[in-house]
């Protein structure tokens, strides 16, 4: 086999990794030095020694996807950090300005912030669960829902709607940013998913690293769901059941089609 066909087939097996590499270890004209020259100048390789050459290439792209895994990640816990708190900013903001309302409220429940934010999530749901419950008459008429009650708490009404909106829009920005990921065709695209700059890729196999930047996104989601579980939250709750059908839509998207 000629030098000049082994150099061709070479430069065949590492061309899709060659940006990718640039991309991770900022030195993309190290593949070609590596691998391509050596053939150039030696003018000749024995079969088994290209084989060889060959596997190596192959064994680095493998762990060129690893290395996105490993740098877009923290990326992808900022990303999902940045959401949570532009959720958490606005219902302490609304905590705020409900004042001895919420206090009140919440003094009655035990003092368990899990569960102050559950009923405010969804008060009639809520407190269709508490029923029986020797607060539910107090909870009913704090929240309007009481039978010939019509006037409620505006303050405890104004803070549920924001409690309620913030976090369906934390909710849907997790489920728009996995369905970015999963529409990333290569390397580039799917760092812009996250808002990270990349060099180009003409064809990178991504599919492994999207789907597990899509499960990690369902599974921070998942372990904040049980943590409202373990402190108290009925499973039957309304933002339970809210939070089960998020994580089961992101699954969904990051399965292989």
């Amino acid at each position: 086999m000629s030098h000049k066909i082994i150099n061709s087939f070479i430069k065949q097996v590492i061309l899709e990794s060659e940006d990718e590499f640039g991309y991770v270890f900022g030195n993309s004209s190290s593949l070609y030095d590596i691998f391509v020259k050596p053939v150039t100048d030696v003018g000749k390789v024995a079969g088994a020694e290209a084989k060889k050459t060959i596997a190596r290439g192959k064994h680095l792209v493998h762990t060129a996807g690893e290395a996105i895994i490993s740098t877009l990640l923290p990326i992808l816990d900022a990303d999902y950090d940045k959401i949570d708190d532009t959720a958490k900013r606005k219902i302490e903001q609304a905590e705020a300005q409900a004042g001895d309302a919420y206090d009140e409220i919440k003094s009655a429940l035990g003092g368990s912030d899990a569960i102050m934010f559950s009923l405010l999530y969804a008060p009639a749901a809520m407190i269709t669960l508490a029923a029986g419950n020797k607060i539910t008459d107090k909870l009913k008429k704090a929240f309007g829902l009481e039978e010939g009650v019509r006037v409620n708490d505006p303050r405890l009404q104004d803070l549920s709607d924001v409690v309620r909106s913030a976090v369906h829009e934390k909710l849907k920005s997790c489920v728009t940013l996995a369905k970015k990921i999963d529409a990333a065709t290569d390397a580039a695209s799917l760092a812009a998913a996250l808002g990270k700059k990349a060099k180009s890729q003409k064809s990178s196999d991504i599919t492994s690293a999207k789907q597990k930047l899509i499960t990690a996104i369902a599974k921070k989601i998942s372990v904040e769901k049980n943590d409202l579980i373990k402190r108290g939250v009925p499973k039957a709750a309304k933002i339970v059941k809210d939070y089960d059908k998020t994580i089961s839509l992101i699954s969904r998207i990051g399965e292989n089609k």
